[in-house]
């Protein structure tokens, strides 16, 4: 049990590079690609705009035309700092 501890607190340091790496990677590739390709809402929503079949449409059916959409860029943010905490605990 005790040679147990001993062993993983020798390999781990090992995966940190992975996990750096990957952090690097998803910041200078992942992010910016995000920022580029749009959100899916704001695909739909375009869809929705100028796409429409029915010629009359109802207040709700504007409403939900118009209706914000968020592209929940801060879910990027969290995931990547998780990344790095992981790196560093590990190196």
């Amino acid at each position: 049990p005790t040679e147990l501890l001993t062993v993983i607190g020798g390999l781990l340091p090992g995966s940190s590079n992975f996990f750096l790496s990957y952090l690097l990677f998803r910041t200078f590739v992942g992010l910016p690609m995000r920022m580029v390709i749009p959100h899916v809402g704001i695909r739909l929503y375009l869809l929705r705009r100028y796409c429409r079949c029915s010629g009359i449409m109802t207040d709700r059916e504007k409403a939900m035309l118009y209706a914000p959409v968020s592209p929940r860029y801060g879910y990027e943010v969290g995931i990547t700092m998780l990344i790095f905490l992981i790196g560093l605990a590990f190196a």
